[in-house]
């Protein structure tokens, strides 16, 4: 089983569509279910449990960009194996060195630079670990509705 998925952390569900629609179009044969959404932090942390060695792709706002910072400080130490990827559209060459400096991996600013985590989120979804599980385990865990059961 796959300790590794790519959680789009946001509010609207418009940077996951587009994320969605570049592995379409790549035609990437990860496993179904790859990308799951979480609408808050808060919704992340029980995805990140279940799948460890994550991306976490953050959306970040001048609302909550303080919070963002901390809560990227606290993936790296919580989850050393995750990685967090910045969707923000905020136009702040500092913004984007805080981001960088509290551990993001990249940080992009439009839709149309989607092309650019998606490379990243699968090479790092692709390096990780796998959990050593039985074989029933390992086939359910790999069937397109497995995230929907908790």
């Amino acid at each position: 089983m796959r300790t590794a998925r790519w959680i789009v952390c946001e509010r609207t569900g418009t940077w996951a569509a587009a994320l969605r629609t570049r592995l379409r179009q790549r035609g990437d044969d990860l496993p179904g279910g790859l990308i799951r959404e979480a609408r808050g932090l808060a919704e992340c942390q029980p995805l990140l449990c279940r799948w460890p060695a994550s991306v976490v792709a953050l959306e970040v706002t001048r609302t909550d960009f303080s919070a963002c910072v901390d809560w990227v400080v606290e993936l790296e130490h919580r989850f050393p194996r995750a990685l967090a990827v910045i969707l923000s559209q905020l136009d702040l060459p500092e913004a984007e060195w805080a981001l960088r400096e509290a551990g993001a991996g990249h940080v992009i600013r439009s839709l149309r630079d989607v092309e650019l985590v998606t490379q990243l989120a699968v090479r790092h979804v692709r390096r990780a670990p796998r959990a050593h599980i039985g074989a029933v385990e390992r086939i359910l865990a790999e069937l397109p509705w497995s995230g929907l059961v908790a």
